[in-house]
């Protein structure tokens, strides 16, 4: 074995060696060598070289050697250690047990476990002067070269010094390659370095105002992909980097290829960066939305041989966008059913109150027939004008106890005038339906987009049968425990079954996202599934859906019952036309001539005074004369000059208390009703005349 001689060339000889068996090793060999070497070297029992961790509180070691046999390499903490006072004086520190000035605690224990004669601690610096690490040599027995060990290990402890700051810098860089590789492959956007070397000469050599598609396409592909992150593959919908290279020809577009010509003229430019929309493809031939910039690396900015390039999915951007369109064309709309409303309303209301007024006068029953022909029509288009304002509609649910078949019955009727003819409309109705606690608005709404799309999932004409039943759910109905959560009783359940098309296994889960669609662009918005899914989330029922192609589809609709409360029944009002029996004097405000004359017509053969106003101006002129003699106004809300709200608050900053009955081809809701005060009422055009004296009567009482 060789041992550090007793002579003036000694040291020098032993780091000779060292340095000879350490030359070309590093990291962990180095150390695993270096604590071998310095126990050959020095006969000490114990070698450990360790690493101070980052709080400054433990030691690692990095190799352990015990009396010439590797061990396991440990950790300690050095709080109340020799290794403290080494790490904290900043030098070496040689000591023995007999050492006077050694502090009489956990040290001595220290020296007693370790049977230690001789103790030389060498703390490890980085370039910085800090403390990283210390190497430990113990001996247990004293040696009269313990001073030549000392001066060894202290020299040697520069190399291990150097060797252990490479070690963390390698380790730092090491780490900041996997932050960044993480960073980078965790970014929600689509990440490419490009190698264009061959790119850029092929381009140096081209006249890009001769450049079609073909040949844009073929220097597309001599630019050769180095990097991608995982969103690109996950945005394209590709399992691996090197699919994506082998699909990258299928994933682009007409647009992005005509765009990218205008890529090229600015690189051949010098323009370092360029940012612009497009589409590309996805795996799945979907079409997405785009933003692409790319950017001359900083790397080469001279030659440009790196180009960076970063796509942003827009879809749901240019989704929202389109919907926002949709959504003030439907606005724009509403708006338009709700002024139709008003003036197919005023006509209606002259029909109705004009055949009524004939009725009473015929004794002829044929005539009267034909009369009530004509009320009989009527009434059918305004119901129609109702179905229509429906969807102009706004304010909360109103949640009643519900016939659902009432509805059903309702809705056929509607689509009867609309619906192919080829297609027949069935309705089977349970004979032990309970009610259910709903909107009627939003379940004919839903019944409508149901039966809309069954209808064009049959082109060539068939069946939609449409049925109602009432079933229990329990514990042992495992058909309907899935993955919502059902709660366990009795159900109305609503059947729309078609013979259609039917639909694709594959997206029948994604039917009810919203925008999803498989209708045509400009055919449908992908709203009307997931409006049903959320009615019948609010009615805190579940959808099955079954569907096979070129079979059909049936949707099955749960909805809770509700057998405490009896279903609504709107009552017809064809019942008597009794006003009140006082000599009234009514003030008329309407701007609808054949309205007017067919109302004050109705009022005075009841024996009312009646003074008509045709616009706010002359009624307010009216009223301020004569104020005291009118008993009621009836006021229309849409009329020029002035409209009926700023007539009404002219009147109540005179008069709080007169009655006032707004009339309107469209529709207000309570709350806005109520908000107009005391001793105030609505009725809605057009009315028959019991309806008019209803109100009369209501508000007088």
């Amino acid at each position: 074995m060789y041992t550090v001689l007793d002579n003036s060339c000694s040291i020098a000889n032993s780091i000779e060696y060292f340095l000879e068996k350490i030359r070309s090793l590093s990291g962990d060999i180095f150390f695993s060598e270096t604590s071998k070497l310095i126990g050959e070297i020095t006969k000490a029992n114990s070698v450990w070289i360790g690493e101070l961790s980052k709080n400054r509180e433990k030691i690692t070691t990095l190799s352990y050697y015990q009396n010439g046999v590797e061990g396991a390499n440990f950790e300690y903490f050095i709080n109340n250690t020799l290794c403290e006072t080494v790490l904290e004086s900043k030098k070496a520190l040689m000591i023995d047990s007999e050492e006077k000035n050694l502090k009489q605690n956990s040290n001595n224990l220290f020296f007693k476990k370790w049977t230690i004669s001789n103790y030389i601690g060498v703390p490890l610096f980085n370039s910085k002067k800090e403390v990283i690490g210390v190497i430990v040599t113990i001996f247990s027995q004293n040696s009269e070269q313990i001073y030549k060990y000392k001066l060894f290990i202290e020299i040697i402890s520069s190399f291990c010094s150097q060797e252990l700051e490479s070690i963390e810098r390698k380790r730092e860089f090491k780490y900041q390659e996997q932050r960044f590789y993480d960073l980078f492959n965790s970014t929600p956007i689509s990440i490419w370095e490009l190698d264009a070397s061959l790119f850029k000469k092929e381009m140096e050599m081209i006249d890009l105002s001769l450049l079609d598609e073909t040949g844009v396409f073929n220097i597309i592909q001599l630019i050769k992909i180095t990097a991608i992150n995982n969103y690109t593959l996950s945005m394209f919908k590709i399992d691996s980097k090197k699919n994506f290279i082998k699909k990258l020809s299928t994933l682009l577009t007409d647009d992005f290829i005509k765009k990218t010509v205008k890529s090229f003229e600015l690189l051949k430019n010098n323009i370092s960066s360029y940012e612009f929309e497009s589409t590309l493809k996805n795996s799945l031939n979907e079409t997405i939305n785009i933003l692409i910039k790319w950017e001359i690396s900083s790397f080469s900015n001279d030659s440009w041989d790196k180009i960076i390039i970063v796509l942003q999915d827009i879809t749901d951007k240019k989704n929202y966008e389109l919907r926002l369109r949709q959504s003030e064309k439907m606005e724009a709309v509403g708006m338009l059913a709700g002024g139709v409303a008003h003036d197919f309303n005023n006509q209606l209301t002259a029909i109705f109150s004009f055949a009524e007024i004939l009725k009473e006068d015929l004794k002829d029953s044929q005539q009267i027939k034909y009369v009530d022909n004509i009320l009989s029509a009527s009434t059918r288009a305004s119901d129609l004008i109702d179905q229509l304002l429906m969807f102009s509609r706004k304010g909360e649910a109103l949640f009643i106890s519900i016939d659902i078949d009432n509805i059903i019955s309702e809705t056929i009727e509607l689509l009867e005038r609309s619906i192919d003819k080829k297609i027949v409309l069935k309705h089977e109705k349970s004979d032990l339906i309970t009610p259910i606690l709903g909107d009627s608005t939003m379940l004919q709404n839903m019944l409508l987009n149901l039966v809309i799309n069954a209808r064009d999932a049959m082109p060539n004409g068939g069946e939609i049968l449409i049925k109602t039943d009432t079933i229990n759910i329990d514990d042992k109905s495992s058909s309907f425990i899935e993955k919502e959560i059902i709660n366990f009783g009795e159900y109305v359940k609503l059947t729309i079954k078609d013979n259609g098309l039917g639909i694709d296994k594959k997206i029948l889960n994604n039917i009810f996202s919203p925008f999803f669609t498989t209708k045509e662009p400009g055919k449908g918005t992908g709203l009307g599934l997931s409006a049903v899914y959320g009615t019948v989330k609010k009615h805190n029922g579940f959808i099955k859906v079954e569907s096979e192609l070129g079979i059909g589809t049936t949707f099955n609709i749960f909805f809770p019952t509700n057998r405490n409360l009896s279903p609504k029944i709107i009552e017809q009002k064809n019942g008597s036309k009794v006003f009140p029996k006082k000599s009234y004097t009514i003030l008329l405000i309407d701007d609808e001539e054949l309205v007017y004359k067919a109302t004050s017509e109705i009022l005075k053969r009841v024996g009312y005074s009646v003074m008509i106003c045709t616009n706010g101006e002359d009624a307010m002129d009216y009223f301020n004369r004569y104020e005291s003699s009118i008993d009621l106004i009836i006021l229309d809300m849409i009329m020029p000059v002035m409209s009926g709200k700023e007539v009404f608050s002219l009147i109540r900053e005179h008069n709080k208390t007169i009655p006032i009955i707004f009339s309107s081809g469209y529709p207000i809701d309570k709350e806005e009703l109520l908000g107009y005060g005391k001793n105030v009422s609505f009725i809605q055009k057009p009315f028959k005349i019991s309806e008019l004296s209803e109100k009369i009567v209501e508000i007088f009482n």
